[in-house]
């Protein structure tokens, strides 16, 4: 029972080893705490030193409202669009298939 039990406690060195684990107390390595507030400013500089556009933001927050939103937006894009715009691109294609076709 004695050499299963030593076994053990050989695997759990070995894989605590293997991922970085410090198995055994090691009072030479001291930990520091970082402050919550510290910590949240850290955070937050490194977040705001990524450019990140208004879509990239949703994207992170709700991944599933990308899609839907970004049509949405194209939709109200041609909705509003003037008047003249969607005429004038009208004749610009009648013209080009006028010219083509001669």
């Amino acid at each position: 029972m004695a050499e299963i039990h030593r076994l053990m406690i050989d695997i759990g060195e070995i894989s605590a080893n293997m991922y970085g684990f410090d198995y055994k107390w090691d009072s030479s390595i001291t930990r520091t705490h970082i402050k919550k507030r510290a910590f949240y400013h850290e955070m937050m500089d490194l977040y705001k030193s990524i450019p990140h556009t208004h879509m990239d933001k949703l994207q992170m927050r709700w991944p599933d409202l990308v899609e839907p939103v970004t049509e949405f937006k194209k939709e109200v894009h041609e909705f509003f669009k003037p008047h003249h715009y969607k005429v004038h691109a009208q004749n610009m294609t009648e013209e080009h298939k006028s010219q083509t076709h001669h």
